[in-house]
């Protein structure tokens, strides 16, 4: 995860002086010690850079070695150095100046390495968030925050006292106002912030501060800041903070996989939060939507696509993810507790989505034998808990009630079945039913013949007798003669308004399985 060594490369980099000459053939090569040349010398160590002059090297240029060479000579002609050695000809006339700056890193990187053990024993141990965040505070000397990919508050070094107004904000709100952010952006040049960055103050009051993206492969996972409040940031702060950043973003990569929050969309963690605890207020939610790359619609439908019971779930979720983006660019979606779930908008006059704009995505869920269930329409996005619940009815009840075997179930067919269901949790549902239709099961199940089923198409197409004979199977005759039956075995009078008791009883059939 972390490279811990200290190689002849990055030596290099944070040398003192004008670099006249470099060649570098093992970018890579771990050294573990620092000398200075001997004339007398005829072996040398792999582990070990050697400091000295030009005057030097021409004594040993045959040798394979890593060497920093010090010239007094503003410019310098282009040497022929051995093919496996790692030089570096610096401008300067002082070798003991340049030995004292290379065992200077050797001391700091000691410290780092040690910094490194400590922070991976934490990720061992599995520490909490705030566990961790408490012992970057005590390393770095000055308080620390860190925030998820939506710039929500995670953790934070507790009772900092500071007239920091960036850092008050976002204590007080437990995220940053869309302010702040274009601010500290347009402060570091609108830059990714995958190098820790300085940010200088902008107005009176504030302080600096260092701030550094947690990143897990191409995935944003959040976000490390560091207040300049009690010790003056320095080059080994800004070392210190990167390699501390990559092990907190793999503590928060962990933490993510653990909960499958695992896509890197910014709105994500903020849904997640919603669907979890619903503590998003309708204000929290106005300020931080517009720089969460959201979609706006007026109104909008929550579907749900289950893949909790797939064995290649990366892949397919890897698939269907890309394939529903490539046909619907602009919905909002994101992986949950291994489900896809895609909040889209509607356009304007529209209750439900349209059947021909849902058809490509029926076409995706076909092909990989997967279902998907549709909320209602619901305009406020606080309440988006209700309509994932909503979804996941509509796929439970498609198939437990239904047998549905199309690809796509909507709650709006199956809202009477929950609401039998939370009705049989305080009553027996049967004496809700009408005589007649518990007396038509009763024959259905004695006499094997197909009543229930007859009555319930011939009810669902308004006593049409030819749409309900093509709806299941049989030629209209025989349904007429069927429905003169059901007439002469219950006595109901079907010309009267009894049809919606018919039909609630029917449903309470099919729920109970009487």
């Amino acid at each position: 995860m972390v490279n811990a060594s200290l190689t002849f490369l990055k030596i290099c980099d944070n040398l003192n002086g004008r670099i006249l000459q470099k060649k570098v053939y093992k970018e890579n090569q771990k050294i573990e010690r620092v000398k200075l040349f001997d004339s007398s010398q005829d072996q040398f160590d792999h582990d070990t850079v050697y400091i000295g002059t030009m005057q030097d090297y021409i004594l040993i240029r045959d040798y394979e070695l890593n060497a920093i060479l010090c010239s007094d000579t503003e410019s310098s002609t282009e040497e022929v150095f051995h093919p496996g050695a790692n030089i570096v000809v610096l401008q300067s006339s002082n070798v003991a100046k340049t030995l004292s700056d290379v065992l200077d890193m050797f001391f700091h990187f000691n410290k780092v390495l040690t910094v490194y053990h400590e922070f991976m024993k934490t990720i061992l141990e599995e520490d909490p968030l705030q566990t961790v965040v408490d012992k970057c505070e005590k390393v770095l000397q000055n308080p620390v925050a860190v925030m998820d990919s939506s710039f929500k508050l995670l953790a934070w070094t507790k009772d900092t006292v500071t007239k920091d107004n960036y850092w008050k904000e976002i204590l007080e709100n437990g995220y940053p106002s869309l302010a702040t952010i274009t601010a500290v952006q347009k402060a570091n040049g609108y830059k990714s912030f995958l190098q820790p960055c300085i940010i200088e103050p902008e107005c009176k009051g504030n302080v600096r501060k260092i701030l550094i993206r947690l990143q897990s492969g191409k995935s944003n996972l959040g976000y490390m800041a560091i207040l300049e409040e009690n010790h003056i940031f320095t080059d080994y702060d800004l070392e210190l903070i990167k390699l501390i950043s990559k092990i907190m973003a793999k503590l928060l990569s962990d933490q993510n996989t653990e909960t499958n929050k695992c896509d890197n969309d910014r709105y994500e963690q903020m849904i997640i939060d919603i669907l979890e605890d619903g503590q998003i207020s309708e204000n929290q939610l106005q300020k931080r939507l517009p720089y969460l790359k959201w979609n706006f619609s007026d109104r909008y439908y929550l579907l749900t696509i289950d893949i909790t019971g797939q064995d290649n779930f990366d892949t397919l979720s890897c698939y269907i993810k890309n394939a529903v983006r490539k046909r619907y660019p602009r919905c909002n979606l994101l992986l949950y507790n291994r489900q896809i779930i895609i909040i889209d908008g509607l356009a304007a006059g529209l209750l439900e989505p349209e059947e021909s704009y849902l058809n490509p995505l029926k076409i995706i869920l076909a092909k990989s034998g997967l279902r998907g269930g549709i909320s209602n329409v619901f305009s406020n996005l606080v309440l988006l808990k209700t309509y994932y619940n909503q979804s996941l009815l509509a796929l439970e009840l498609g198939e437990a009630v239904q047998k549905d075997i199309t690809p796509l179930s909507y709650y709006r067919n199956y809202a009477l079945q929950y609401m039998i269901r939370v009705c049989s949790r305080h009553a027996d549902l049967k004496y809700f039913c009408h005589p007649a239709v518990i007396q038509l099961y009763e024959y259905d199940q004695t006499k094997h013949t197909h009543y229930l089923e007859t009555l319930e198409a011939f009810l669902k197409y308004n006593k049409n007798s030819y749409a309900a004979a093509e709806a299941i199977y049989i030629h209209r005759n025989t349904l007429v003669y069927r429905i003169n039956k059901i007439k002469e075995i219950t006595g109901l009078n079907l010309d009267e308004h009894e049809d919606l008791s018919l039909m609630v009883s029917l449903e309470i059939c099919k729920y109970e399985k009487l």
